[in-house]
């Protein structure tokens, strides 16, 4: 039997890895299991060969985990596996793992596709991320809103190794009640990037005391004055095609837009008018060039505009 697994998403793909070792060792023990990474051996594929070819010991069955394969063959081995794996004995498990995403356009890669088994570990986005989240949380024994579930996506960007872990906390943390987005905000910690979002939530809300206080809290901790700048003219950008949308019946969808943003931005729209979006975001863009050009101060701008944004003076 041949089993191919690949993909970019590495938890999802040692996950797939791991359940089928457990799986053989739980039927066959672990004698007769091997793993083979060409990577740190340079394994050539007459070795390979022997290893796919030789017969289990006091068992049914033997597994062979060969690792980093396509990466690391090069292209005449790589016409030479192919010969390998069109003579695999029935006692034998191949299974290929590729840590990374491999070459496509390889001979092998094709013939690899067509494996007993064939498992694609891609990065989940949108609505796949949430299901996992959700499945994963399920599987802890846990509850969570959909709010929560939302928030929580957006914070980790879709590492499942990070998520895998926060879950675990939060579950422990609220079981048996349903995790809420106050535990997000209160055990999760959140990058950059969602806090430059909390600053666009604030200023438009037009609350000043907030928006200066997360500013603050951002310059302080060293973070870079033009890239929040860019957060912002991006919370606005899609506050501005959010609101077009809306009024034009356009498809929403198209907008590529993350779910828990657009929910979010989706909240905000009715506080703005579309030529008051369009007139803001000018100016934001004016301020990112005269800010570039050395002809502002940087945090001096910044300031100014949180005061006229939270003021209407724009």
């Amino acid at each position: 039997m041949l089993i191919f697994i690949y993909g970019e998403n590495d938890f999802l793909a040692l996950g797939r890895l791991n359940q089928l070792k457990n799986k053989f060792v739980e039927k066959f023990g672990d004698f007769n299991l091997i793993e083979l990474d060409v990577e740190s051996s340079e394994l050539k594929a007459q070795k390979l060969a022997g290893e796919v070819e030789t017969v289990p010991f006091l068992s049914q069955k033997r597994m062979i985990v060969v690792k980093n394969l396509l990466k690391n063959l090069k292209a005449d081995e790589q016409k030479e596996f192919v010969k390998i794996v069109k003579r695999i004995p029935s006692s034998t498990i191949l299974v290929i793992y590729e840590k990374e995403e491999p070459d496509k356009r390889s001979a092998l890669f094709k013939h690899l596709l067509k494996a007993d088994r064939v498992f694609s570990c891609r990065e989940l986005k949108g609505q796949s991320l949430i299901s996992w989240i959700e499945q994963e949380v399920e599987k802890n024994r846990g509850k969570i809103s959909r709010q929560a579930t939302s928030r929580l996506a957006f914070i980790s960007k879709g590492n499942l190794w990070r998520l895998s872990q926060e879950i675990n906390k939060l579950v422990n943390y609220t079981y048996p009640q349903e995790i809420k987005i106050e535990d997000i905000n209160l055990l999760v910690k959140e990058d950059v990037e969602a806090k430059a979002f909390d600053l666009v939530d604030s200023l438009s809300e037009k609350n000043l005391n907030k928006s200066m206080n997360i500013l603050r809290n951002l310059l302080e901790n060293g973070e870079n004055e033009l890239y929040l700048l860019t957060m912002i003219i991006y919370g606005f950008r899609n506050l501005t095609l959010v609101k077009y949308a809306s009024e034009s019946k356009k498809k929403t969808s198209k907008l590529k837009i993350h779910p828990f943003v657009f929910n979010k931005t989706k909240q905000q729209i009715n506080r703005y008018k579309f030529c008051t979006l369009r007139r803001i975001y000018k100016r934001l863009l004016e301020v990112d060039e005269k800010i570039k050009k050395g002809l502002l101060e940087p945090t001096l701008a910044l300031d100014l505009l949180v005061v006229d944004l939270c003021l209407g003076k724009i």
